[in-house]
């Protein structure tokens, strides 16, 4: 069964002082956890910038570049907006399946989140068990939210998220499953007819970071989750189930308070009207190209 994971990595930010920080997030947390996976067919699709600042495409590059496997394929691909994802992560997964009824699994992580080490192992042991003929969505509820700069962790039941949610389909619906928001995973399921699982393990399946540059309301989040008096220190059997690479992990630490953060505000609003400019500006283009095909496509 071939598995695709795609990730968004910084996509329309290009201050090099963030990329600092969500490179050293990345390299300790999300690339480990991924790269270490029970699983074999398991495609990574990490989508950039084209016009990432070059110090951070290096870096990303170069760490990407450490990890050889035959199980595991972990690419780098650009974009010049986020809306062109979907597209790409659709003719990527379709050049890699054979024909419109095999069915794969698709899932999304965030670059600074992880899952635990058997996830992808569980998910395939659900699917065997409808001899892989039902289409399904996926979700493991039980995770921690993790507040990086003070290891500390809190249980959390948070089903649909991004990180913990798997949609085991055939190429049909992967237009759709590729534009939803997680939000949106479970009514769009219903609507579908996948069949709709929560999935409740040994332990918690996910971590959800949470860090200054991570939330418009991080400041809210941190304050309610230091106060829960179910908080407790991340442990060393936390670190192993998520592949956490200790020694990064100490480094980013080390320098949390040197990294930039641009307080309550969401980076990616001050973008929203370039954003929405270029849609329009794409959806002329496709207009375009949809006459000129009308008008040659029967000369003859």
């Amino acid at each position: 069964m071939k598995k695709f994971i795609f990730t968004r990595f910084g996509i329309g930010v290009f201050d090099p002082r963030w990329y600092d920080f969500r490179l050293s997030i990345f390299e300790s947390i999300t690339f480990p956890s991924i790269i270490n996976l029970k699983s074999e067919e398991l495609y990574w699709v990490i989508f950039i910038d084209e016009n990432i600042p070059v110090r951070a495409k290096e870096k990303l590059a170069n760490l990407i570049s450490t990890y050889k496997s035959k199980e595991k394929k972990i690419l780098m691909k650009e974009v010049k907006f986020v809306f062109e994802v979907p597209g790409k992560m659709k003719s990527f997964i379709e050049s890699k399946i054979d024909g419109e009824k095999e069915k794969f699994l698709l899932s999304r992580i965030d670059d600074d989140d992880a899952i635990r080490l058997d996830t992808i192992e569980l998910v395939e042991e659900k699917c065997k068990e409808n001899n892989n003929d039902a289409e399904l969505a996926l979700t493991f509820p039980v995770g921690y939210e993790f507040l990086v700069a003070e290891r500390k962790i809190l249980k959390c039941n948070r089903p649909f998220l991004t990180m913990n949610t798997y949609l085991y389909i055939n190429q049909e619906k992967l237009t759709d499953a590729l534009r939803i928001g997680h939000h949106r995973v479970k009514e769009w399921a219903q609507k579908n007819d996948l069949q709709i699982e929560e999935l409740y393990t040994n332990g918690p399946m996910y971590l959800y970071s949470r860090h200054k540059q991570s939330d418009s309301n991080f400041l809210g989040i941190r304050k309610t989750i230091l106060e829960d008096s179910n908080v407790k220190f991340i442990t060393q059997r936390v670190y192993q189930d998520f592949n956490i690479d200790q020694v990064s992990f100490q480094k980013l630490r080390d320098n949390y308070n040197d990294f930039p953060s641009i307080g309550r505000e969401k980076l990616w609003d001050r973008n929203k009207e370039q954003i929405q400019l270029a849609i329009e500006y794409y959806q002329k283009l496709d207009e375009i190209k949809k006459k000129m095909i009308e008008n040659t496509k029967n000369v003859f």
